[in-house]
């Protein structure tokens, strides 16, 4: 469920094309992100997202829930994901730039 003080910053981002899927091929998996203020870290299946809100609003209020992940729901309902594409070879070093740049936030 979006709440309704995320919905329009969630809009926006998606509407903009900030919503990105990494997807490594032959394997399929997929890495998830969204570009707000910042890059943000997601795993839309688990309702995990890397920002400060999202750990927050889980440990206040007990509901797991930022304006990223509702960009990635409005912006699957819309087909409004970016998909880049990458070799399995190059995951590796992916997650290591990826928690590089984590460890910089």
């Amino acid at each position: 469920m979006i709440v309704r003080k995320n919905l329009d910053k969630a809009s926006n981002v998606a509407s903009r094309g900030g919503v990105k899927v990494h997807i490594f091929k032959p394997s399929n998996r997929q890495i998830w992100s969204v570009i707000g203020k910042d890059e943000r870290w997601l795993n839309p299946d688990a309702e995990y997202c890397s920002c400060q809100g999202f750990y927050f609003s889980n440990i206040m209020h007990a509901s797991p829930s930022c304006y990223h992940l509702d960009a990635v729901k409005i912006a699957v309902q819309t087909g409004n994901v970016d998909r880049i594409y990458f070799s399995d070879d190059e995951f590796y070093n992916f997650i290591l730039d990826m928690i590089s740049d984590m460890a910089l936030m």
